[in-house]
């Protein structure tokens, strides 16, 4: 299969097919099978987060790149920003889950849950279909692949917040050694460790929270 495929002016990378139909798969597996509860709650708020993400990645370059963006505003379309985007778009998407959880009057760490469940096994989808674009997995790919099923299978059980923040404490670690020692692509771009390294502390910390204000709950108890 090429890598790319002309469909008028616009150039669509056969990647972005894989992604396409890795989400798909995956939103069908999570909503269908798994969390068929939140179904109709929960899938309409991470659909339309889903478009701001994707809108804010690929407008991105207009504010990375500014130059390149108006010298050919097409370019926007067919091409994916760069890991400055990325970061930015996960920024806003949280932003957007937790304005809509309070308005919509969810639970704003099941939003979260979703969207890191959603994540994890789309980009397990997404390399096991990159295969039939012709890409060669590597032994490093594979590992990440699998981490990432890992940290879709913890999201999967309905435990206390406590576990979950281990969970992907644990991913998030994983994930950013990974980053470190291989050149490593998340979807269409390359990312620096240390936004992994952030998030694992942050987990770490909202682990220790959850405990000790659990402790301080049951002592007040007792």
């Amino acid at each position: 299969m090429p890598n790319a495929l002309d469909i008028g002016p616009f150039l669509i990378q056969t990647e972005w097919i894989a992604a396409g139909a890795a989400l798909l798969i995956a939103y069908i597996i999570i909503f269908y099978i798994f969390f068929q509860e939140e179904k109709n709650h929960y899938s309409p708020v991470l659909s339309n987060g889903f478009i701001l993400f994707l809108l804010t990645y690929q407008g991105s370059t207009l504010l990375f790149h500014p130059s390149a963006a108006l010298t050919d505003p097409l370019a926007m379309l067919s091409f994916p920003a760069d890991w400055k985007g990325w970061l930015l778009s996960w920024l806003i998407l949280l932003v957007f889950l937790y304005y809509s959880a309070e308005k919509r009057s969810l639970s704003y760490g099941k939003l979260l849950r979703l969207s890191i469940a959603l994540y994890t096994l789309s980009f397990f989808l997404f390399g096991f279909l990159l295969r039939f674009t012709g890409f060669e997995l590597s032994i490093a790919y594979l590992l990440y692949m699998f981490l990432h099923l890992i940290g879709f299978w913890g999201m999967v059980p309905k435990v206390q917040i406590r576990v979950l923040c281990i969970v992907l404490l644990l991913f998030s670690l994983g994930a950013g050694i990974l980053n470190e020692l291989f050149t490593m692509r998340t979807f269409f771009v390359y990312l620096p460790a240390w936004p992994f390294y952030i998030t694992a502390a942050a987990c770490l910390t909202g682990a220790a929270v959850t405990f000790f204000t659990k402790e301080a709950d049951r002592s007040h108890g007792s």
